[in-house]
């Protein structure tokens, strides 16, 4: 969405951004006659301290304040329906300051107020930059102009001092029509119900050469129709798909770093997915680059290119221009494209030799520039899939024997020191956990932890697509996704590659969780209700015994039995029948060349038998009439 600018104007103008989720009230950097404290409270403004920009409110508390605060007059009224929460950049001037606040609303106008003296939404940065949300959907519906807080009243605590710089409104965008999916506070929506994203990665599709491309290459349709089929009998809602894989394929480079868009294959086959996910009632989170386009092997040719795009701000530019705008703008109203993850893992990229050892501030600043354009062009929300919780949370700032740049790198004051824009920011997290880490786990550990105050979404990018038991960890996928709820994340996207031969995850490994979370919250998977899909058929049998296609005989030997032939057993991946309402009848994997399946009485009734055969390059699907 194109950047907004309100000008509320008392003595001095004072600027409200409007973001695709929230709404700015005040950075600082405008100065403005609408900010004041009252009582023995005072606050100035000042250059801010470093991990801010630009400037920055100083407030200095009194001992032992007792209800002295400060406030911030708008020109214009909000409804506070609107909003489910005011979130606050906070910076302690001390290491030991550790504070909460009290706040109300006015309607300076009317004289109304509503308060909250009981929440106390607390900073606890340890003199660290750190978003306090404040949440308000608990106080009284109304109109008001101005928003009011008393930091650390009661407490008794000695006279201290802090920052404060943005002063945003949380947006409570939920559209009660639509599966489009928005974000409130922490949590994502569609039909104006909460979701929790019941993913999967598929990352990319099958292919014979091993390469991780397939967009404008050798996009496959019976394959992803095959994949997206059984995320629905496995009540899987999410993929997330890798679109330039390696590079080889797009964006379209100019031979020195310059990028010219995409071939018309790739947009065709783009076109194509979408389109499935819709059919499918899947979403799907497109992830652009990964680490890998920067590495010298066979999956990136054009690693070099990819290196100067990253290096040179100028090229930087030229790919969004060219590729990524086209991109979100093409997909801007498709209500199953969920939102935008930037890079998987970038920080190998600054990590690891066989990546280049690029300049870290280089990486954060392509992240910056992407994040901006993306803004500025959709309301889709955005993200970046860390590699690591220590890199993607101010927790882990002190882990610098592990890495250099632990700490939030994703932050929208880290973002905004490499391009310093007001559209360069995250609306949601999506870090990876993999067994190796030591630094706490989804699966044991609230998003208040492991991600600062958990003031945005937090889906979980990558993790083992099967049970974890080693390091010390023991826990099996169905619990990881059902704890991760209920510690307050958003999604799980398990982790499985189209192969399934690198070790860290299998289709099979990760349906128990995916189907287990749906028996225990449906209502969370589906908001809108399950859709009533049957698998994709191809042709119809009517009164015919067999049906040969590409290796697989599916025959009636009787009214009640079916036999399934498969003359490479070996090729096979299972076999699944159902109900022509999508009820599954049975699933048999690790099948042998001939498979005789029982049919009973009651599924005979209904006349119409869907067969699936997974073979492992193709889906075999066939509908039979019985009489």
């Amino acid at each position: 969405m194109k950047k907004v600018f309100i000008l509320l104007c008392m003595a001095a103008c004072f600027i409200v951004n409007i973001h695709a989720q929230n709404k700015i009230v005040c950075n600082f950097d405008h100065l403005s006659s609408n900010y004041h404290s009252w009582g023995n409270v005072s606050m100035s403004v000042v250059t801010a301290p470093s991990g801010s920009l630009g400037q920055a409110g100083l407030v200095n508390v009194p001992a032992n304040n007792q209800g002295d605060g400060i406030y911030f007059d708008l020109n214009t009224v909000f409804n506070k329906s609107d909003f489910t929460g005011i979130k606050l950049k906070i910076k302690g001037v001390n290491a030991s300051s550790n504070f909460a606040f009290a706040f109300k609303l006015e309607n300076t106008v009317s004289g109304v107020v509503t308060q909250d003296w009981t929440t106390y939404p607390r900073y606890s940065g340890a003199g660290n930059w750190l978003d306090v949300t404040i949440p308000i959907t608990g106080l009284q519906q109304g109109s008001y102009n101005r928003l009011t807080f008393i930091p650390a009243p009661y407490e008794n605590l000695g006279a201290f001092s802090f920052y404060i710089d943005n002063v945003t409104l949380i947006s409570n965008n939920v559209n009660s029509s639509s599966p489009t999916a928005t974000i409130s506070g922490n949590k994502f929506y569609a039909y104006g119900k909460e979701i929790f994203f019941n993913g999967i990665n598929t990352a990319w599709q099958w292919n014979s050469d091993y390469r991780l491309d397939f967009l404008g290459r050798n996009y496959d349709a019976n394959w992803w129709n095959g994949e997206f089929t059984k995320y629905v009998q496995n009540n899987i809602n999410l993929a997330r798909i890798w679109i330039h894989g390696g590079g080889n394929s797009s964006p379209s480079l100019n031979g020195d770093g310059t990028v010219t868009g995409a071939g018309s294959s790739f947009w065709t086959d783009m076109d194509k997915l979408v389109a499935l996910s819709k059919e499918k009632r899947i979403y799907i989170m497109p992830t652009f680059w990964s680490f890998d386009m920067t590495i010298n092997n066979y999956n990136a040719v054009n690693w070099n290119q990819f290196r100067q795009i990253i290096n040179d701000e100028n090229k930087t530019k030229w790919y969004c221009e060219y590729f990524l705008v086209p991109f979100v703008q093409r997909y801007k109203d498709e209500p199953y494209v969920l939102g935008y993850d930037i890079c998987n893992e970038p920080e190998h990229m600054w990590r690891d030799g066989n990546c280049g050892n690029l300049s870290r501030n280089n990486v954060i600043r392509f992240l910056a520039i992407c994040a901006s354009y993306i803004h500025k062009n959709t309301t889709k929300p955005v993200t970046v899939g860390s590699m690591w919780i220590i890199c993607n949370s101010d927790k882990y700032k002190g882990w610098t024997d592990q890495d250099a740049y632990a700490g939030n790198n994703y932050s929208e004051s880290s973002l905004r020191a490499q391009y310093n824009d007001p559209d360069a920011y995250l609306d949601f997290y999506s870090p990876h956990w993999y067994q190796w880490q030591s630094s706490g786990s989804y699966f044991t550990t609230s998003i208040g932890y492991w991600l600062d105050d958990g003031n945005r979404p937090v889906l979980i990018g990558e993790t083992p697509g099967y049970n974890v038991n080693e390091n010390n960890w023991n826990t099996t996928l169905a619990n990881a996704y059902l704890n991760a709820y209920w510690n307050g994340y958003t999604g799980v996207c398990a982790w499985k590659s189209p192969w399934e031969n690198d070790g860290y995850g299998t289709f099979a490994g990760i349906t128990p969780a995916t189907n287990s979370f749906y028996q225990s919250y449906p209502q969370l998977v589906y908001p809108n209700g399950k859709p009533n899909l049957a698998p994709a058929v191809v042709t119809s049998i009517s009164n015919v015994n067999s049906d040969m296609d590409n290796g697989v005989q599916i025959s009636l030997i009787n009214r009640n039995t079916l036999s399934v032939i498969i003359d490479n057993p070996s090729n096979a991946c299972g076999i699944k029948v159902f109900t022509i309402a999508g009820l599954m009848i049975c699933e048999k994997n690790g099948v042998s060349q001939t498979t005789n399946i029982p049919l009973s009485d009651a599924v005979v009734s209904q006349k119409i038998i869907i067969v699936q055969v997974t073979l492992k390059d193709k889906t075999v699907s066939r509908k039979i009439i019985v009489n």
